[in-house]
């Protein structure tokens, strides 16, 4: 059986990081955090590090790091900052939560919590060496998890009781880790958008793959509403119980839609904690 699984290329660019081996990155109030490895390196830019977390009076664990390339503008930088306080909104047991956000030597890195265990298009990627999807109890099982991740982003509200109208906008197995312990955890909201936040409303520049995922509306650069992330999940339902992509031939000629120039008002500032925002 030939592969249908689509792939998301890389571009060569160089690493922000010139060590690999162990080093102290940098330390937020009484915890430091120690460079292990590096986990991925996006097209983007971003490189996520796997760290160890060092309490003065608490016990070691391991943290994903992701380093992002330094906004070019005060306004990226004001968005950057808006896409990690909505991070740090969300509190649920399938969301991979976000720790710290810090500002290093001129550099933003943000502290997430790691999740051990692959990726969902790792687990995709392997079915389709072996010609079979996955078992539709475990196809159910993600996809309900996924679900109720997103029921709780989208039902986010502020302090007056308004809805946030969170949206993932990149709801792909790429962005799903599956955990040796069989907990699903979604991960990468920093590309999400709320209308209630004062930034610019553009489409981020997605890798191919992760457009495979996006919804009709997204690619036309129309409105986007929850809606665009249940069709993105309908996707990765399907993949998960065919072991195929639904577009899989048209996929691969999809391009990220242009971005928008409309601006958004700021209606309510978003709460920051210290390190955190």
């Amino acid at each position: 059986m030939a592969s249908h699984r689509l792939t998301t290329t890389q571009k060569d660019e160089p690493s922000i990081f010139t060590f690999e081996r162990r080093h102290v990155l940098f330390s937020v109030e009484h915890t430091r955090f120690e460079f292990v490895r590096m986990l991925e390196r996006r097209a983007n830019g971003e490189e996520l590090l796997l760290a160890e977390r060092y309490q003065r009076h608490g016990l070691a664990g391991t943290v994903v790091i992701k380093a992002v390339r330094s906004p070019a503008s005060s306004a990226r930088r004001h968005r950057l900052v808006e896409e990690v306080q909505l991070a740090y909104r969300l509190h649920h047991p399938t969301i991979a939560q976000v720790h710290y956000f810090k500002i290093h030597r001129g550099k933003p890195y943000i502290i997430m919590e790691h999740v051990d265990g692959p990726s969902l298009e790792t687990v995709l990627d392997l079915m389709a060496m072996r010609g079979k999807p996955v078992s539709l109890a475990f196809a159910l099982h993600v996809s309900a998890e996924l679900a109720d991740a997103l029921h709780h982003a989208h039902s986010l509200k502020d302090a007056q009781g308004r809805s946030l109208g969170l949206i993932h906008r990149d709801v792909s197995p790429r962005n799903v880790r599956v955990a040796r312990t069989g907990e699903v955890k979604l991960t990468h909201f920093g590309v999400a958008y709320s209308h209630l936040v004062g930034r610019e409303e553009t489409a981020e520049a997605l890798l191919k793959g992760d457009v495979a995922y996006a919804s009709p509306e997204y690619l036309a650069g129309q409105t986007l509403t929850a809606a665009s992330d249940l069709f993105s999940l309908g996707l990765v339902l399907l993949e998960l119980a065919t072991g195929r992509h639904l577009f899989a031939a048209a996929a691969e000629a999809l391009e990220p839609p242009r971005a928008k120039s409309r601006e958004l008002r700021l209606e309510e500032p978003l709460p920051c904690r210290s390190h955190r925002c």
